[in-house]
């Protein structure tokens, strides 16, 4: 899987993803539990869930393996609980998340329900303008470059999740490294990314979501309510 939809890596984020990815997970014992860096790793494995999991169906994997041996790290009852119940689903429920999504979310948020941050915090052609390029703006500063092939605007909640989820896989290989200072400001821009777009509006689309679906979508949509729940909570304890 890319890191993202509609973005393309640059090779030094790659390199740090692999490393993420083939060696250093939330169960490695160099990790202290509870440290920054674990807790870096717990986030990026539930918003790579999350980006995979509202993406268009295509058979790219959902990453729930990971996801599952940081559940129990989030310090959520509920975070673990539906993290089992996605993980439980079974295998038949592929073909329907495909249909569902169709139904859903439709195609370039022509579905009953858009995926799209714009279509929810602001009509206004300006206000849509500024906050695409300030979106864009997160992206290229932290080495993620837009693939003008993709369907997917920056805006999707896929692509926002996968955004997130690279700047926690930096920020932990950062202070694994010991470069506090670079874990610093990864650290802040996914502060200022949660409070400035994802925060506003992903949590109470995904109780919209819950409300309007079953299966998969419905299950996700609890997961992402009490994961970002805990997020939101963190955030502003910080």
């Amino acid at each position: 899987m890319k890191p993202g939809a509609g973005m393309e890596p640059m090779r030094e984020p790659e390199e740090i993803l692999n490393r993420v990815r083939n060696g250093i997970t939330v169960c490695q014992p160099a990790l202290v539990s509870g440290s920054p860096a674990e807790k870096a790793l717990c986030r990026a494995s539930f918003y790579r869930l999350l980006a995979a999991g509202y993406a268009c169906p295509n058979g790219d994997p959902l990453f729930l393996e990971e996801a599952m041996e940081a559940a129990p790290l989030v310090g959520s009852v509920e975070v673990e609980r539906l993290t089992g119940e996605l993980a439980d689903l079974p295998a038949e429920a592929g073909n329907s998340r495909v249909d569902a999504h169709a139904r859903l979310f439709g195609f370039g948020g022509a579905g009953e329900i858009s995926l799209y941050e714009t279509e929810h915090v602001g009509q206004e052609i300006f206000r849509k303008s500024r906050d695409l390029a300030d979106i864009t703006g997160f992206y290229r500063a932290f080495g993620m470059e837009i693939n003008s092939s993709d369907r997917e605007r920056v805006d999707h909640l896929s692509v926002e999740a996968e955004f997130l989820s690279w700047l926690c896989a930096k920020q932990a290989v950062a202070l694994f490294d010991g470069m506090i200072e670079e874990a610093g400001v990864c650290r802040e821009a996914e502060a200022r990314f949660l409070k400035d777009h994802f925060l506003r509006w992903v949590p109470g689309l995904a109780a919209r979501i819950a409300g309007r679906s079953d299966g998969f979508y419905r299950t996700l949509s609890l997961l992402t309510v009490a994961f970002l729940s805990v997020v939101s909570k963190e955030e502003e304890a910080s």
